[in-house]
């Protein structure tokens, strides 16, 4: 499967008004400082056309390939938005979580959005709605029932109340 990213620069190179956006990139299998440099820079070269669906995928065979530990793989997307968000709103950045420590870095390319680039949260589960809710700016649920959509959006307002 190409890179979703690669693509999109790509798409953005040739349209000048088309939405740009993944499904669900796995944001644990990325280091938080290069994904926010490459998202930053798709959306200011897109001018600010670009939202990303985010989760923490399901594939443990994935992790394995990438050399990145499958389990508390929500406490490390967790952590990744908060850094990625870090690194667009502070010059320089510094973060101390559990799994990603940096200290005053410059993440110069800044997203085209003066909010930043819209993280839309993927996942079915009631976890993924509660980070929709927390950190997101929308949640992007795949393969969901009515009902369980409806209980997850109930957690989605909640979690974004809570916030």
């Amino acid at each position: 499967m190409p890179d979703p990213l690669d693509w999109l620069a790509f798409a953005a190179a040739k349209t000048s008004t088309l939405k740009l956006g993944t499904g669900v990139l796995i944001g644990p299998q990325h280091s938080a400082a290069i994904l926010a440099k490459r998202l930053a820079t798709i959306d200011s070269l897109s001018e600010g056309r670009l939202e990303i669906g985010i989760g923490i995928g399901w594939q443990k065979e994935e992790y394995q390939a990438v050399g990145v530990p499958y389990s508390q793989r929500g406490k490390r997307l967790d952590e990744a938005l908060d850094a990625i968000r870090m690194l667009w709103q502070n010059d320089p950045a510094t973060f101390h979580g559990e799994f990603i420590n940096f200290e005053k870095v410059y993440c110069d390319t800044k997203p085209h959005q003066s909010q930043g680039v819209p993280f839309l949260i993927g996942g079915s589960s009631e976890p993924a709605a509660r980070r929709a809710g927390l950190r997101g700016n929308g949640f992007f649920p795949y393969t969901i029932s009515p009902d369980d959509l409806a209980a997850r959006m109930e957690t989605v307002r909640a979690a974004a109340q809570e916030a």
